[in-house]
């Protein structure tokens, strides 16, 4: 199985349509058909805390967006 790293710029681009890099890390998303996801929790803690200023909607969404990571048994943090 291929393994990819997944950095903070990709994470915080799935949560933001407004990102630069929203559409790339969409469509990087649909490709990723038999592919391990590796990301730390340094990572998401990353993650978190971009979006831990920009409002109650982001807050929630990186929150719920880092809960699905975590209880995702094919991403490796």
């Amino acid at each position: 199985m291929k393994q990819i790293f997944a950095d903070s710029v990709y994470w915080i681009a799935l949560i933001n349509p407004a990102d630069q890099w929203f559409k790339n890390a969409h469509a990087a998303t649909e490709s990723l058909v038999k592919t391990q996801i590796i990301t730390t929790s340094e990572v998401l803690t990353e993650t978190l805390n971009f979006y831990a200023e920009r409002g109650a909607d982001k807050r929630d969404a990186a929150a719920r967006l880092i809960r699905s990571i975590l209880l995702n048994v094919e991403i490796e943090t």
